[in-house]
């Protein structure tokens, strides 16, 4: 979910499971203050408890998610929650189709080049940032590794459009980036899981993930702070960015293209030489 913003997912719920580093406590809710601070008789702080379960019983239930003019249900919010999903559906398949037309034009570039032997030499020219993203050659289309991502993932659709979005923001600063048929498996998986940890609720851990990809654990912690680093660890996106990304997408021919930065907004600060992560 991407809280604030307004742009969330299915699993914004309110009383679920809540997701505390790599473990998740169940129902997590809050106390019943008027169950656990019921008045006994034979406590000396029976009168302690009997004055907390008055002021809790005279108290106003706090069934709203924001006070004041316009407020809503905790039960409303969720069905705008669910709505606001669901209208996603469109943007991530906008995307994906941009991102296969991405793939399609580097890989015919590369066959009139040479085919394989074009795309090793464009491997050992990426830098040590890109490289590591190097791996297996992707046997399926951008679609059908999108539709098992979600499907063993559970992650919100605005996630995949994220994803991409991060990837665009890699492309600014590493114009050497191009989707490929060896390196879009682990670069698109990667972004989709930051993307989840940053706006679901409820995510898996980067050994689930992992498995996702048909990968250890211990390469997809590896490519995740390389992926990270790359991005300078600019993960936040507002929702106004969101939207003006997925506007764009509808004007360009494909992703990462030489004028992909006109998909994102300028770097805060007057986008100077972003700050570099030492990642080993």
């Amino acid at each position: 979910a991407m809280g604030g913003m307004g742009l969330t997912g299915p699993k914004a719920r309110v009383g679920g499971a809540v997701t505390l580093g790599s473990s998740k406590v169940e129902g997590a809710r809050a106390p019943n203050m008027q169950r656990t601070l019921s008045p006994d008789a034979g406590s000396p702080l029976g009168g302690a408890r009997k004055l907390a379960t008055g002021l809790h019983r005279a108290a106003p239930l706090h069934t709203f998610v924001f006070e004041g003019k316009g407020a809503i249900s905790h039960a409303e919010f969720q069905r705008v929650c669910t709505r606001d999903a669901e209208s996603q559906d469109a943007a991530v398949q906008l995307a994906t189709d941009k991102a296969q037309a991405a793939l399609d034009h580097f890989t015919e570039a590369l066959e009139r080049e040479g085919g394989d032997d074009a795309a090793s030499r464009h491997s050992s020219s990426l830098g040590v940032e890109l490289a590591v993203f190097e791996g297996t050659k992707l046997g399926c289309s951008v679609s059908r590794y999108i539709t098992r991502i979600v499907k063993y993932s559970d992650c919100s659709n605005c996630c995949i459009v994220i994803a991409f979005l991060y990837l665009e923001r890699i492309k600014r600063d590493h114009p050497g980036l191009e989707f490929s048929l060896w390196n879009l498996q682990r670069l698109l998986l990667c972004a989709c899981m930051i993307a989840a940890k940053m706006f679901d609720d409820i995510y898996y851990s980067n050994k689930h993930w992992a498995e996702i990809g048909e990968l250890r654990a211990r390469e997809m912690n590896n490519l995740e702070l390389k992926f990270l680093a790359m991005l300078n660890f600019r993960c936040q996106i507002q929702r106004e960015e969101y939207e003006e990304f997925v506007a764009g997408l509808k004007k360009c021919s494909r992703l990462l293209t030489m004028t992909g930065s006109d998909l994102l907004r300028p770097i805060r600060g007057g986008g100077g030489t972003p700050k570099r992560f030492s990642v080993s």
